[in-house]
C-alpha cells in the first residue's frame, strides 16, 4: 500500500465518525471502493481524508492522489449550422439508423437486445447501446467498449439568432485524444452536409 492511502480501517473509521454508512468494500486495481448511502456528505468527507472521489457506475471509489488507473473523463460540445429548415428531415438524418448510414457508418443495424453494430470499411466495427431518446429531438449511445459514464449524443436545436436548425453533438469520454475526436465529428458534419443533403 501506498503511503498516501489510508488503510480500510482507517478510512471505515473516519466514515463512521462523519455519520457515513459503509456497507461493504473491495480493491480492484490498488484503489478501495466504499459502498455509501446517497444522503452521505461527500464534500466533507473529501476533506476530512483529504483524497479523491472518482463517481463510477452508481459507486464511489475511493482512491489515492497518484493511482494511475484512473481515467479523467473527458467532454467536448460541438454545434454544427445545418442547412435545413425541416426539423424532420433532419431527425430522420441523425435519428434514424438508416439516415445515420449516410454519414457517420457504412452499415447500422441493431439486434433483437438493442445493440446497435456500426460497421466501416476494413472490418473495423463498434458496438453501441441506447441511452436515450426522444424522437425529433436528441438520441444518447455508448459506446460499448468505453466506460458507463462515457456517452454521445446528437442534439437537434433551433437558433433564433439565426434562425437556422443546429446539430448539438456532445461526448464525454475517457479518451485523451480530444483534438482526434473532434476532428471525427467535423468530418462526420461535412458529411452530413455533403451525402445526408442537410
Amino acid at each position: 500500500m501506498r503511503s498516501n492511502q489510508l488503510s480500510y480501517p482507517a478510512i471505515a473509521s473516519v466514515f463512521r465518525k462523519s455519520g457515513a454508512k459503509v456497507q461493504g468494500f473491495f480493491h480492484p486495481c490498488n484503489f478501495f471502493a466504499l459502498f455509501l448511502s446517497a444522503s452521505n456528505d461527500f464534500s466533507t468527507l473529501r476533506k476530512i481524508i483529504g483524497k479523491k472521489f472518482v463517481f463510477l457506475n452508481g459507486i464511489d471509489y475511493f482512491c489515492g492522489e497518484n493511482d494511475k488507473n484512473h481515467k479523467t473523463m473527458e467532454k467536448i460540445h460541438l454545434e454544427f449550422p445545418l442547412n435545413s429548415n425541416s426539423r424532420s428531415m433532419i431527425w430522420d438524418r441523425v435519428g434514424t439508423t438508416g439516415g445515420m448510414e449516410a454519414w457517420m457508418a457504412d452499415r447500422i443495424t441493431e439486434d433483437a437486445e438493442g445493440l446497435y453494430t456500426f460497421s466501416w470499411g476494413g472490418g473495423e466495427t463498434r458496438h453501441a447501446e441506447l441511452v436515450a431518446k426522444r424522437i425529433g429531438t436528441y438520441v444518447r449511445f455508448r459506446w460499448t467498449d468505453e466506460s458507463p459514464k462515457t456517452y454521445w449524443e446528437l442534439r437537434i436545436t433551433f437558433s433564433e439568432m439565426t434562425n437556422t436548425y443546429v446539430l448539438e453533438v456532445t461526448e464525454q469520454t475517457d479518451d485523451e485524444d480530444t483534438e482526434g475526436l473532434i476532428q471525427l465529428w467535423e468530418s462526420f458534419a461535412e458529411q452530413l452536409s455533403r451525402r445526408g443533403g442537410i
